[in-house]
């Protein structure tokens, strides 16, 4: 239970906050489970084997925005978390292997941009975006919450490209920090610096179905592990990519899909995409 806790701290005072906060404050969360069972029968000449999954999660999405004609505070909270348990029996009706519960996604965002109005064009602006996981499933036999942490910390300037009540793009483009805390014992995560493009995207195309994504590029200045040759160093330029749909079917069932897209390394072949999308039915409560 204790990797729970600090998920539940910033939930709490996130809500804390967001009822808190004066009207010129906008709010939202939106809380979600999600669960899924299959059972699978084949074989031949009357002796079947059987598959089935269980598989349930959590999904919370927050908004927290402060915009006024001075300063525009951005605040969102992302959460996904889900765990899987597959079982085979043989014929004999015996367990192939014994069912264990593993994580099937576990991640918790919190991102935080701050932009000065100065100019129509021209914001200068500070972010800084904390990820995690709530259990680090990698390395099991040391299990320990929220390892590794990954801050990012950057300052720049950034523009709207799109500036509407329903429909919003930012592009922001600066200097970033990376570094991490929480490390398992014998791994080494490289800590950088470098140059930043990111660009944010929000959409509501009704009151009932809203579209996020967020496009980032980092650049670093320092040469870092490569992955595909552990003896060899590079710069890097790294790729992050998110995209959310949240369509609103009925009161409490949403139709969730999402595709997130990462590369540490756009510039070199060898590097492989990691893809990870999800649909999902969920059953979801709007808190604000």
């Amino acid at each position: 239970m204790k990797k729970f806790i600090l998920t539940a701290v910033i939930l709490l005072l996130f809500i804390w906050t967001a009822f808190a906060s004066q009207s010129e404050w906008s709010k939202s969360l939106n809380i979600a489970a999600t669960l899924s069972q299959s059972k699978i029968k084949s074989g031949a000449v009357g002796r079947m084997t059987e598959n089935s999954s269980l598989n349930y999660g959590v999904l919370i999405n927050g908004e927290l925005t402060k915009d006024n004609s001075e300063i525009n505070w951005k605040n969102t909270l992302k959460l996904e978390y889900a765990r899987n348990r597959s079982t085979i029996k043989n014929a004999n009706g015996l367990y192939v292997s014994t069912p264990t519960w593993t994580e099937d996604i576990d991640k918790l965002v919190l991102d935080s941009v701050y932009r000065w109005k100065l100019y129509p064009k021209f914001n200068p602006y500070a972010a800084l975006n904390f990820q995690t996981a709530m259990l680090d499933a990698n390395f099991a036999g040391e299990a320990k919450a929220f390892r590794p942490i990954q801050l990012r910390e950057s300052a720049g300037a950034s523009t709207p490209f799109i500036d509407k009540e329903k429909q919003k793009l930012i592009g922001r483009a600066g200097l970033y920090y990376e570094h991490f805390i929480n490390e398992p014992r014998g791994q080494n995560y490289n800590s950088n610096n470098g140059i930043e493009l990111v660009f944010d995207y929000k959409n509501e195309f009704k009151e009932d179905m809203i579209f996020l994504s967020k496009l980032g590029f980092y650049s670093s200045f320092k040469k870092t592990n490569d992955p595909w040759d552990i003896t060899t160093k590079s710069r890097k330029i790294k790729m992050e990519w998110d995209n959310t749909l949240l369509i609103k079917l009925a009161k409490y069932l949403n139709m969730n899909f999402s595709l997130n897209i990462e590369n540490i390394d756009i510039t070199e072949s060898r590097i492989h995409y990691e893809w990870e999308q999800k649909l999902n039915l969920a059953f979801n409560y709007k808190v604000f």
